[in-house]
């Protein structure tokens, strides 16, 4: 967690940093699926999610910025394949309605080229993408027992996305599709998730 802790510091002061420059900022509401191995654990369309972001333009098309999100996946499996475990020393498996859960804490660094409209009703189109860490909390409970597991490793978001005007002040809508990705890291495996983001968002 101490990686998570410094990496959010630094990421509040570069969002603290676009605040002051011409810069785009958006607070969202995440929804996501997982894809791939992720989607076999967690296999629902999930609700439960947010993310902040502040970007600062370094010329009138090109953005750098961070990205935070929080995002939590859960399915219930009625089906699952047996668990093996080991009990005091004796090897066993455990069988039963399964919950899965997967807690997704991504801290990205984001660079975005935006396309020029014409007028301050116009969208604002973008494409971009982030780089940065990527915690991961998996835990699945059986009856009344939890199997919990969690990982840090390097993780890798593309995106497209539009802010909406609402008028002339620079407030709007947001709206991204996003893909984010992680290699396997410790136990786990890699992370493979889609979300759609909806949020307010501010263009200076």
């Amino acid at each position: 967690m101490k990686k998570v802790y410094i990496l959010l510091l630094i990421l509040c002061g570069t969002i603290n940093y676009s605040f002051s420059q011409n810069s785009y900022w958006a607070i969202n509401w995440d929804i996501s699926t997982g894809l791939g191995e992720t989607g076999d654990f967690v296999q629902n369309v999930n609700f439960r999610g947010f993310s902040v972001e502040g970007r600062s333009f370094i010329n009138s098309n090109v953005s750098i910025g961070g990205f935070f999100a929080w995002d939590v996946l859960t399915d219930k499996v009625t089906d699952a394949n047996p668990i093996p475990v080991t009990i005091e020393g004796t090897p066993g498996h455990i069988s039963g309605t399964q919950v899965n859960y997967l807690n997704i804490l991504p801290i990205l660094f984001t660079s975005h080229y935006y396309f020029k409209s014409e007028g301050t009703k116009t969208p604002t189109f973008y494409v971009g993408g982030g780089i940065g860490g990527v915690f991961v909390k998996q835990r699945s409970d059986i009856g009344l027992r939890s199997y919990t597991d969690d990982s840090f490793g390097i993780g890798f978001q593309p995106e497209i996305g539009s802010h909406i005007p609402f008028g002339y002040s620079g407030s709007g809508m947001n709206v991204a599709l996003r893909y984010l990705y992680s290699p396997s890291a410790a136990s786990l495996d890699a992370l493979s998730t889609l979300s759609l983001s909806i949020g307010f968002s501010f263009l200076n």
